[in-house]
């Protein structure tokens, strides 16, 4: 028809086919089928069957959201919402996952931005956890704000694999008053337990639990160990020769209590019988 259609109903109105498409001056745009469960497919361009979007749900009410580029891999989806997006998983106590699978690139991107000229805070990515049950008596649970967990032992690699947990990049600028701090911990609360940090590092030659290093070299750097029954070791390393100073600049006194009896000065790298004790 040249004109509209309107269809008034005051009861159900059935459509009877399979599929049900959609269509403007006989070019397909979309269509509802049937197909173990119901399944509604928008198509990109007209007539063309190969890009489009589709929303299947199956038994159980398990949907499946997907977009497809017939000939690539273009087919990007955008949510613009113009308020909140809420995850609300029923039963609440199943939680809410997020699988990224096989994705060839391994590769998850949160990207944000701000435009803000005026006083306030700004937060690129924020996870807030609250405990809303009381823990009764005789139970333990343990509540981990941020879980990462790193495996590539369950292959045999033949080439180079190097793993870093966190790789943490900021910047800033020279003009007005620009700030950087790459870490703030903060553990407060209760009168029992708050501790700020815990890595564990095995014992082998060349590892340390932290390591600094200067900004303008690298292989200047002061690297702190713990090893077996408690050792523990600060290297203190540079690129000069014997130019690489350790200072202690104390607004109080220096108390050195030890349990084995002996305080050992080595001077260079004469034999252990001329420490000074």
């Amino acid at each position: 028809t040249a004109g509209a259609v309107t269809i008034e109903a005051f009861g159900s109105i059935y459509l009877n086919s399979t599929p049900f498409q959609f269509q403007e001056d006989g070019d397909l745009y979309g269509s509802v089928a049937q197909s173990s469960g119901g399944i509604l497919t928008l198509y990109g361009t007209a007539g063309d069957s190969g890009d489009y979007c589709r929303l299947h749900c199956t038994t159980n009410g398990v949907t499946t959201f997907s977009t497809v580029h017939g000939s690539g891999s273009a087919a990007s989806l955008t949510l613009s919402p113009n308020g909140t997006i809420y995850l609300d998983p029923s039963p609440a106590s199943s939680g809410v996952v997020i699988k990224l699978d096989e994705v060839a690139s391994g590769i998850a991107v949160v990207q944000a931005k701000t435009y803000q000229q005026t006083n306030g805070t700004a937060t690129g990515f924020s996870i807030g956890y609250d405990h809303l049950g009381p823990m009764l008596t005789g139970h333990t649970m343990t509540a981990i704000g941020l879980n990462l967990d790193m495996n590539c032992e369950t292959q045999t690699h033949v080439g180079t694999v190097n793993q870093t947990g966190i790789d943490l990049d900021m910047e800033v600028g020279a003009d007005g008053t620009q700030t950087n701090l790459g870490i703030d911990i903060k553990c407060t609360g209760g009168n029992d337990n708050n501790y700020g940090m815990n890595i564990t590092v095995p014992d082998e030659s060349g590892d340390y639990h932290i390591k600094l290093m200067a900004a303008d070299d690298a292989d200047d750097y002061t690297t702190f160990h713990v090893a077996d029954t408690g050792d523990f070791t600060i290297v203190v390393a540079g690129d000069g020769n014997n130019d690489s100073d350790t200072t202690l600049d104390l607004n109080g006194d220096l108390n050195i209590d030890v349990d084995g009896g002996n305080v050992n000065f080595k001077n260079g790298h004469v034999s252990a019988s001329t420490y000074i004790k």
